[in-house]
């Protein structure tokens, strides 16, 4: 399944290139079940995932990375 993988990219802070390319092959729904599990993710596995999300810049992965922050506060913290 493209979210296992997804994750293990992520979970390895795999090349940004190799990211993408498995994120554009990703169907709406699963952004929405990648963008739900991202908080799971260490600090420097999501700040990973917001470099990828952003290089990938279609629609669906910006809306996963707004997921990724949700917390106000975390989001603060992120910066």
């Amino acid at each position: 399944m493209q979210l296992d993988e997804i994750w293990q990219l992520l979970e390895q802070s795999a090349p940004l290139n190799q990211l993408i390319e498995v994120l554009n092959e990703l169907e709406e729904s699963d952004f929405e079940q990648l963008g739900q599990a991202l908080p799971q993710l260490g600090p420097q596995q999501r700040f990973h995932a917001a470099q990828v999300f952003s290089e990938a810049g279609n629609p669906e992965a910006m809306a996963a990375l707004e997921l990724l922050f949700e917390d106000p506060e975390e989001e603060i913290r992120a910066r």
